[in-house]
């Protein structure tokens, strides 16, 4: 039974895929600008590492250099609504096709928090079924199984540390700090209290708009590209001017 998982975040979409007999995770940026159908760089220069998908006869592209085609603007769905927009469709197809596998038996994923009762069967729905590409493959997901964003960061720490039966007692609190959501569970043992679990919208790129505005102020001209300075901040390198 092939299990794989898929988390579209507001800033990263991250997965896992097979690799020599092991799992490898791997992401990319929440970018899906549409596909103009134009490469200038020919056979001169080397290609963008895009995958190209398709939502409602439309293209877009994906993957790792995806904000490389952007025209404007830091091309990121930062609305609650997004799991609706076509964009986010064009998100998951980009992630399976970097999982590269033609059937999933059981697709997990999660959603923030607040979102999780209201939008749980409709993303089922949306990610269930066949899912179509431009060079006339498909890759078939079986079901669908949605979580709390924050659910898998505790379920991983019972799983590698062991103690399930530890935990079985103790009050938890589990915090994920997103691109546009601070998700927050609180769980007695493995059971979770959704009375005390939320969200609120002030996720990571509240921080990255107001560092773009003193980064603007101190070169006296504006700027806007938050996702320069998120690749400078986990690069750990200066920006670039």
């Amino acid at each position: 039974m092939f299990i794989r998982s898929v988390d579209v975040g507001y800033g990263n979409v991250k997965y896992v895929r097979r690799q020599n007999g092991g799992f490898v995770p791997g992401h990319f940026p929440s970018i899906a600008p549409p596909h103009q159908g134009s490469d200038f760089g020919g056979d001169a220069l080397s290609k963008k590492n895009v995958i190209r998908v398709m939502v409602d006869q439309s293209e877009y592209l994906v993957g790792p250099d995806a904000g490389l085609s952007l025209k404007n603007g830091n091309g990121r769905m930062l609305h609650q609504d997004y799991i609706e927009r076509d964009g986010y469709m064009a998100l998951v197809r980009g992630a399976l096709a970097f999982i590269q596998e033609p059937r999933i038996d059981l697709l997990v994923t999660g959603l923030p928090v607040d979102f999780y009762s209201q939008h749980r069967e409709r993303l089922v729905e949306r990610l269930t079924g066949r899912h179509d590409y431009p060079d006339g493959s498909s890759i078939e997901v079986a079901s669908t199984w949605v979580l709390p964003q924050p659910v898998g960061g505790f379920l991983n720490y019972a799983t590698v540390n062991k103690n399930y039966t530890s935990l079985r007692e103790t009050n938890v609190l589990v915090v994920d700090v997103g691109f546009y959501s601070v998700d927050w569970l609180v769980c007695r043992g493995l059971k979770a209290i959704d009375e005390r679990s939320g969200s609120v919208d002030v996720g990571m790129s509240r921080f990255l708009d107001a560092l773009a505005r003193l980064v603007g102020d101190d070169f006296g001209e504006p700027f806007n590209d938050i996702n320069r300075l998120d690749i400078a901040l986990n690069n750990r390198n200066q920006l670039d001017w």
